[in-house]
């Protein structure tokens, strides 16, 4: 059952490259809503992004998992500046604040908007079935919409992609808390798998 709780909606701002040195991508949606970024680097985070932009016709260097991940490597290896960061709204600290800071120059430019979506009235029916239900969760923001949402009995298997989101779901009633060995799509994927088949083979408590 597929309800997401969050839409991604471009902004409509330009990006302008006049003056911009290298690009930051930290997720795929800003390699979507970005527009080409010519012969500049680019330095993304995660292999998935990475990868989109490459497929968008970048060159394109992967530089860790997460942003402070990447904000190190920036800080050691000094690419071109001025940099531009291209991403959404909501985001997890200020990278370009942080690397400005460090002595290169970034500002960030915001593409799309995530905004916060209702659970589906069939997932919210299914809640309340007696039925085992395990629940993927990626950001913080979407577990509080959750949260928000499914109320303090929820009494689901929680599959969360870091320690931090599932901090935000520490308050729910929960079946089974599962966190991801790794903060990346096919780490939590290969999770769900792994606690959908201890739960079918009865290893796990419905």
């Amino acid at each position: 059952m597929v309800s997401p709780l969050l839409e991604i909606v471009a902004t409509g701002a330009v990006v302008d490259l006049t003056d911009v040195a290298s690009v930051i991508f930290t997720s795929q949606n800003g390699v979507a809503h970005a527009g080409p970024a010519q012969d500049r680097p680019v330095f993304c985070v995660g292999a998935a992004t990475t990868q989109a932009a490459r497929d968008a016709g970048c060159v394109a260097t992967w530089v860790g998992e997460s942003s402070p991940e990447l904000i190190a490597a920036l800080r050691q290896s000094k690419p071109p500046a001025p940099i531009l960061h291209i991403g959404g709204t909501h985001r997890r600290g200020d990278v370009a604040e942080t690397l400005s800071g460090a002595g290169l120059p970034t500002r960030t430019v915001d593409v799309y908007d995530q905004a916060l979506q209702p659970l589906k009235s069939e997932a919210s029916a299914a809640l309340e079935r007696e039925v085992p239900k395990i629940v993927p969760l990626f950001s913080p923001r979407t577990a509080r919409q959750f949260a928000a949402q499914a109320g303090s009995q929820a009494e689901v298997h929680f599959v969360a992609i870091s320690d931090m989101v599932m901090s935000e779901v520490a308050h729910l009633s929960a079946a089974s808390r599962h966190v991801s060995r790794t903060a990346n799509a096919q780490s939590l994927a290969e999770t769900l798998r792994n606690v959908l088949h201890r739960v079918e083979t009865g290893d796990i408590p419905q």
